[in-house]
């Protein structure tokens, strides 16, 4: 919009310049640069990596964690994109009338839970390694939920083992079965986002279809 509204003054500037009037100098500017990413402390961290997801940027979302090996990559690469897919999707699914309202609901519960999963935290730094920490009561108890992140550079980076566990067997395993898992589930939801978009599927029985692979893709 602002590239547009630029043209149209640009346009109008020289139709009120008459014709013996003098050309003026033709001045150069430099590129517009994105805006540098805060990830000075946990939360400016965090809120760099919700602010991915809506922009749908899984690099950026990807540059606030800090993969100590290779099954901390492989899970965040693919719990990056499926948060990311998601909420894309979330997106497209509204247009497709009120079920698909409720629906986009739904699919963009990931990315609220990511937001409020942020709130009312501090953070306890020793060094390069900080515990983002806060207290949570259900059921007349308390626990605290801690995440993990580690200073790279001037960066606080997301820990991506400590955080999800994948310093433990357990952990490793439930790693490996989502990122088993979520291959095939991108794909389809890739899928049913393209063709919303390019409007091959424009009912939420269309979309039930297609995702239940009853229709070709």
């Amino acid at each position: 919009m602002c590239l547009l509204a630029g043209m149209l003054f640009a346009q109008g500037a020289r139709a009120q310049t008459s014709a013996a009037a003098p050309r003026p100098e033709l001045t150069t500017r430099p590129a517009a640069t994105k805006a540098a990413v805060d990830r000075s402390a946990p939360d400016k961290t965090w809120a760099a990596l919700c602010a991915a997801v809506k922009a749908g940027d899984l690099a950026a979302f990807r540059a606030c964690c800090y993969n100590k090996n290779e099954i901390s990559t492989l899970f965040m690469d693919a719990y990056s994109d499926t948060i990311v897919t998601s909420f894309q999707l979330a997106a497209a699914v509204a247009m497709l009338g009120p079920d698909g309202r409720t629906m986009s609901n739904n699919l963009e519960a990931a990315y609220t839970d990511l937001v409020k999963s942020g709130e009312n935290r501090q953070a306890r730094i020793s060094g390069d390694a900080a515990q983002w920490v806060r207290t949570v009561a259900a059921s007349n108890i308390t626990a605290q939920e801690t995440m993990f992140f580690k200073k790279v550079g001037g960066d606080w980076l997301l820990d991506t083992e400590q955080s999800y566990n994948l310093n433990s067997a357990e952990g490793r395993k439930a790693a490996e079965d989502f990122i088993a898992s979520a291959g095939p589930t991108l794909k389809t939801l890739k899928a049913v986002h393209a063709d919303i978009e390019s409007k091959k599927i424009t009912t939420m029985q269309q979309m039930r279809e297609r995702m239940a692979g009853k229709q070709g893709g």
